[in-house]
């Protein structure tokens, strides 16, 4: 047992690591400050968030930063009405946040239930629930971002709607915007209209 971890040794050697401990801690380098405890529970979270809930390890970062400043200015608009943070405030924060995690884990355990299918109404199946797992996710940002909007407008003295509404105003322009690029009239560019050769030799 000796000699193999004396070959190893050597083996690391050769890559500039003087022992199996260094060699270690430069792969677990949270290890040095006492911090794989916390390293493995975010690994290990991570795993059940893309088992059972099919959020990727990439969107689990943005999960907890919206999460975070919804909490954070939750609180500090509380405290802008002069209204105490209550521990019953705080378990409905909870709740709303374990009923968005059953709608995802819902969503994708009937979506893997219809992987890798062959029949046309499973294959069917299995895309619906995929779009509505995509959907369900783009729901919670949206409505987590509105309440963060809401918390926002009173941290600065505005009514609650006040960022909501002038959002939802800059969103009508967009698509509005949009709408009239793709419904120019057939022949209009840049302000003229273009008569067809059929329209002149009628007139005449």
């Amino acid at each position: 047992m000796n000699s193999v971890l004396e070959t190893i040794q050597r083996f690391l050697c050769t890559y500039g690591w003087s022992s199996n401990k260094e060699f270690l801690l430069s792969l677990f380098p949270s290890a040095k400050y006492n911090a794989m405890g916390g390293s493995v529970g975010f690994a290990a979270v991570s795993a059940f968030f893309v088992q059972y809930l099919g959020i990727s390890p990439a969107l689990i970062p943005c999960l907890v930063i919206i999460l975070a400043t919804e909490l954070w200015t939750g609180i500090r608009a509380s405290r802008k009405r002069k209204e105490s943070f209550e521990s019953n405030k705080f378990s409905r924060f909870v709740l709303k946040l374990c009923v968005w995690m059953v709608l995802f884990y819902t969503a994708h355990s009937f979506m893997n239930e219809y992987r890798g299918q062959e029949t046309f109404v499973q294959i069917l199946a299995f895309t619906f629930f995929e779009v509505l797992k995509v959907f369900l996710m783009s729901l919670f940002v949206v409505e987590n971002v509105t309440s963060i909007l809401e918390n926002l407008a009173v941290l600065d003295g505005k009514p609650k709607d006040a960022y909501v509404e002038k959002t939802k105003e800059l969103f009508n322009a967009f698509f509005k915007a949009l709408k009239g690029i793709f419904t120019k009239p057939v022949g209009y560019a840049g302000g003229t209209h273009y008569h067809k050769p059929e329209d002149n030799e009628e007139q005449d």
